[in-house]
C-alpha cells in the first residue's frame, strides 16, 4: 500500500508541473516597458505654492516594476531557479509521500489504550481468555497485536510469554 501511493505521487507530479501557459502578464509588462521607455521626460516648471504642491506623484517606472514582480507564478519561479530546482522538486515530492504514508499508518494504529485495557481486564478478570484473544483479533494496532502475542502463550509459561511480547513489539515498531 506504502510503495503504491509512493509510486503514484512520484508518476502524478510531471503532470501537474507540465499544466499551463506562458502567463500573459509577461507579455502586459514588455508592452508597458516599451511605452515607459516612449514617454519624454518632464520639463521642471516653476514651483508653484498651492494647497497641492504637498502632494507627490509616484513615477510610472514603479508601478510597472511592482506589477512585473507580482505577475511571477510558481511556474516561472521554478524555470527561473534552473536545473537546481530539479533535485528539490524530486525532494518535495518524496517528503509528501513521506508524510501522507505516515498519516495513513499513525491513523490505522490510533486506539483509545485505557478503553481497550479496561475491556480486556474484564474478560481477563472473568476468566474468559479466548474472549480476550478475540477482542484483541477484533481491534486493528500494535497494542492489541502485542497483547495477543502474550494471550496465545499463556500456556507455556512465564518466560514464553516475556518473549512472545518482545518479539511482537519489535515487529510491531519495525512496521511503524
Amino acid at each position: 500500500m506504502h510503495k503504491i501511493l509512493l509510486v503514484l505521487l512520484l508518476i502524478m507530479a510531471p503532470f501537474a508541473i507540465a499544466q499551463g501557459e506562458e502567463p500573459e502578464a509577461i507579455e502586459t509588462t514588455e508592452a508597458v516597458t516599451e511605452t515607459v521607455e516612449e514617454v519624454p521626460a518632464p520639463a521642471e516648471e516653476p514651483l508653484v505654492e498651492t494647497e497641492e504642491a504637498d502632494v507627490v506623484e509616484t513615477p510610472v517606472a514603479e508601478e510597472v516594476e511592482r506589477s512585473q514582480s507580482a505577475s511571477m507564478d510558481l511556474k516561472d519561479l521554478f524555470i527561473a531557479g534552473g536545473n537546481f530546482m530539479w533535485p528539490l522538486l524530486l525532494a518535495l515530492i518524496i517528503g509528501i509521500a513521506v508524510a501522507v504514508e505516515r498519516f495513513i499508518t499513525f491513523s490505522k494504529a490510533k486506539l483509545d489504550v485505557n478503553k481497550f485495557l479496561e475491556q480486556l481486564g474484564g474478560y481477563i478478570r472473568k476468566g474468559d481468555l479466548s474472549g480476550a484473544e478475540n477482542l484483541c483479533d477484533r481491534t486493528r494496532g500494535p497494542v492489541s497485536a502485542i497483547l495477543r502475542a502474550g494471550l496465545m502463550r499463556r500456556d507455556k509459561g512465564l518466560l514464553d510469554v516475556e518473549k512472545a511480547i518482545e518479539s511482537a513489539g519489535s515487529i510491531e515498531m519495525a512496521q511503524l
